[in-house]
């Protein structure tokens, strides 16, 4: 009969809470060196107690038992023999019994002082196995005996972070508060036990079990915390980088994904499969040049190939390579990476190519290919849409929708309903989409069209006041400002209509009223680069020039292609007394546009202060 070794917690006599964990998780480290190794089976016992004070909580206690009762232990986890046993100073006296009939059948003693705590558990495991004549040859003896760190420090941290961990696991469902503080300590401990020694896997290995842990109760601040301490102590942990990268694609930070991405690529390279999880996000950035060479390191002989080619199809697409993207798409449904979504996206490749009749054959494939998903139904509704096929349209559109498309696709069923002369079905859409309380764009636009159905005379006024207050049509100011603030008041909920009644007030002179009416339009549609800028020209206009900085900046941020509004972060700045600032701003708006005449004007300021301002500090030098 092949024995069976069941290990009890050692126990310490007359000792302090440090070496009771010791001898506590030697015990453990002794059960798992048997796992590992595969001489003999081992099963831990656990002998748990609760502090009924509070305190401590709960604790997983050493125990040491008489040899009957060690026996029954044994007999209790279906094992043929117990091992247990004292720590005593530095020195760990262990026993090991018969189950059947409490029998001693050997004794041991194994030195725990500094030098030799690391060896220890390998030296009660091999007494062990030996008195149980278990197989033993010189690999299996290799395999018991090899330290898990020969740092006698970072072992004890070690076996103290073990400790800490197994006591929030008691305590977790009880006190929980207490559970996270001995986790915490934890988590303290195996790291000061891989500072000790950066060698040392298995530590690295608890705390991302322990960040794994937080992750699964929701707590990912935590988490990020667990996994960043790790990084910083043992900064080539390819696994921490990689876990930190898929916290933050979740928490939807693709920039800083992408970092901890590579940088555990740069240590371990990525799998097939998670280069194109790398690829998406950087397509996600906007950084389509790295996104398309992630996906093509994937290579033809890889099982993930038709996805990467798939992924390539799409992030060309937006690239604006309608050709390569064709061509990427054909290799995928040629690898076998033809459902419905790679379809769709050859179908739009297609279109955009010029090609309308592949497209629609490709349209009406993917229908056939149907995953049951919005996506196809809504992406080849707004084909059709575009092409002027309104019927074919909305029906495709109301399948999408019935699927739970996104809040744009009832947005498009209802201007094309409204196009087709049903007004009041186009109506009942905008009232649906509105009630779902959809992102800000969403809203306005659908507030609008409501507006136009509702009211379609004070929609061709709101129009044509409109016109008057942007200057693309002579007008009375003063009329299109009461039109727009009679309408404003009528439906509060116009961004437009604000917009259109701050830059009145701008042109009139009226800096306050028009500050107050593009808040307003803000409040609508935040982050609104038009409403940013002029709110910005408006702020300066009343001397309120660190406001005015943050406005036009943030237009600027949100509308980074356009000259004028990065001369205009600069002029700020530059107001401001940030000449640094000013001159990358308005540097960076020359390269736009080298002969735009107002960027060319605050420049030559620019560099009058700059002159000053460099006069002034050979004066103070002097």
């Amino acid at each position: 009969m092949r024995p069976v070794l069941a290990v009890i917690p050692f126990g310490a006599r007359n000792a302090d809470s440090v070496s009771a964990a010791v001898a506590r998780q030697l015990a453990r480290r002794v059960v798992d060196r048997f796992e590992r190794s595969g001489v003999l089976e081992a099963k831990p016992v656990y002998l748990v107690a609760v502090d009924e004070q509070g305190g401590a909580g709960a604790v997983v206690f050493g125990s040491v038992p008489e040899a009957k009762l060690a026996s029954e232990y044994a007999t209790g986890v279906s094992a043929t023999h117990a091992l247990f046993g004292s720590l005593e100073g530095e020195v760990v006296r262990t026993q090991l019994v018969r189950a059947s009939d409490a029998a001693v059948v050997d004794t041991g003693e194994t030195s725990v002082g500094d030098a030799r705590l690391p060896y220890a558990e390998g030296e009660i495991a091999l007494a062990a196995a030996r008195a149980l004549r278990a197989p033993l040859n010189d690999e299996a003896i290799g395999r018991l005996r090899i330290p898990l760190t020969p740092d006698p420090q970072a072992y004890r941290s070690f076996l103290v972070a073990m400790d800490l961990e197994m006591t929030a696991t008691v305590l977790r469902r009880d006190q929980p508060e207490q559970a996270e503080a001995r986790l915490r300590e934890a988590g303290g401990a195996f790291l000061a036990a891989l500072r000790a020694d950066p060698g040392l896997d298995a530590a690295e290995e608890r705390l991302l079990y322990l960040a794994a842990e937080y992750i699964e109760r929701g707590q990912q601040e935590r988490a990020t915390e667990v996994l960043e301490d790790l990084i910083g102590t043992k900064p080539r942990s390819w696994k921490a980088h990689y876990m930190l990268g898929d916290l933050r694609r979740e928490a939807g930070l693709p920039s800083q994904a992408v970092v901890a991405f590579e940088l555990s690529d740069s240590l371990h390279p990525l799998s097939d499969a998670d280069q194109i999880r790398l690829a998406q996000l950087y397509a996600e950035s906007e950084a389509f040049d790295s996104a398309a060479a992630r996906l093509r390191r994937v290579k033809p002989t890889s099982s993930q190939y038709g996805n990467a080619q798939a992924e390539l199809g799409g992030v060309l697409l937006r690239k604006g390579d309608p050709g390569g993207a064709v061509a990427a798409l054909e290799r995928a449904r040629a690898s076998g990476a033809d459902g419905a979504t790679t379809l769709t996206r050859l179908a739009q490749a297609r279109a955009a190519a010029g090609d309308d009749r592949g497209a629609r054959e490709t349209f009406e494939e993917s229908l056939s290919h149907d995953d049951g998903s919005w996506v196809v139904p809504a992406t080849y509704a707004a084909h059709l849409h575009g092409g002027g096929e309104l019927g074919r349209a909305i029906e495709l559109y109301r399948t999408a929708v019935d699927r739970g498309a996104p809040p744009s696709a009832r947005l498009n069923l209802a201007r094309a309903l409204i196009v087709t002369e049903q007004r009041d079905a186009g109506a009942e859409q905008l009232d649906a989409l509105l009630s779902l309380s959809p992102d800000a764009e969403t809203a306005a636009q659908a507030r609008r069209l409501r507006f136009g159905l509702a009211r379609p005379g004070d929609e061709h006024r709101l129009e044509e006041a409109g016109q008057i207050a942007v200057g693309a049509r002579e007008g009375d100011l003063d009329a299109a400002r009461a039109t727009l603030s009679e309408i404003a008041s009528a439906a509060s909920d116009l961004w437009e209509a604000h917009f259109g009644l701050g830059l009145v007030a701008r042109r009139q002179g009226d800096a306050p009223g028009a500050e107050e009416a593009f808040r307003r339009a803000l409040q609508l549609l935040p982050e609104q680069p038009d409403a940013e800028h002029e709110l910005g020209v408006a702020l300066l206009m009343q001397g309120k020039i660190d406001e005015a900085v943050i406005a036009l900046e943030e237009a600027a941020h949100h509308r980074p292609d356009d000259p004028g509004y990065v001369a205009d972060a600069g002029f700020a700045y530059m107001v401001a007394g940030n000449l640094h600032s000013a001159r990358n701003r308005l540097e960076h708006a020359r390269e736009l546009d080298a002969d735009d005449e107002i960027t060319k004007q605050y420049l030559e300021e620019l560099e009058k202060r700059e002159h000053e301002a460099a006069g002034h500090r050979h004066g103070d030098g002097d």
